[in-house]
């Protein structure tokens, strides 16, 4: 019986180690994230090698817009029924880990003409060959007198499938009838 607790006590210490080294290797830098590290010591947005890797390429700053057809077929208790879904992002240039531009919705419901849309702050989070991701790290509506709430945290990605043309497709909470491709703004 002595036996059995020394058992149980060194599988739970081995659980322990294994917990603290795999949150030591997730976060090299000590603490809550880069909360904890100091400035000179942060580490770069990106862990490509390449710096252009890290940041959102030039060919993508501007303004886009695109319109969606909403959702005029939906029930209008559990989902509004809603004309015309237009998007707007306006990006900047910005590195992975930096606030990138904004996303302003704007979606009219037909029995209220209420403004359901929201405007977001986009976050870079990740730049690959030909789309980028972002998240919506603020959300409210986009009309300032609405009194619901916008949901935050939306992933996005947006991919360059042409050179004035994003396709827009989610990883998050996008909401049905919004725009499948924004065009670039002249």
């Amino acid at each position: 019986m002595s036996r059995r607790p020394r058992v149980i006590t060194a599988v739970a210490g081995a659980a322990v180690l294994v917990a603290v080294v795999a949150l030591a290797v997730r976060l090299p830098w000590g603490g809550d994230g880069d909360k904890a590290a100091s400035p000179a010591t942060s580490p770069t947005p990106s862990s490509s090698s390449s710096p252009s890797a890290a940041a959102l390429p030039a060919s993508w700053v501007g303004t886009w817009s695109g319109v969606g057809p909403g959702t005029p077929e939906a029930d209008g208790i559990t989902r509004a029924r809603a004309g015309d879904f237009s998007v707007t992002v306006t990006l900047h240039a910005a590195a992975v880990g930096e606030l990138v531009g904004r996303q302003v919705s704007d979606l009219k419901e037909f029995s209220t003409g209420r403004n359901l849309g929201c405007t977001e702050a986009l976050q870079l989070r990740q730049i690959r060959q030909d789309s980028a991701v972002f998240e919506a790290v603020t959300s409210h509506p986009t009309d300032q007198t609405a009194t619901f709430d916008c949901p935050k945290g939306n992933l996005y990605v947006l991919t360059m499938a042409e050179p004035d043309r994003l396709t827009l497709e989610s990883e998050g909470a996008q909401s049905a009838g919004a725009p499948g491709a924004l065009t670039r703004r002249r």
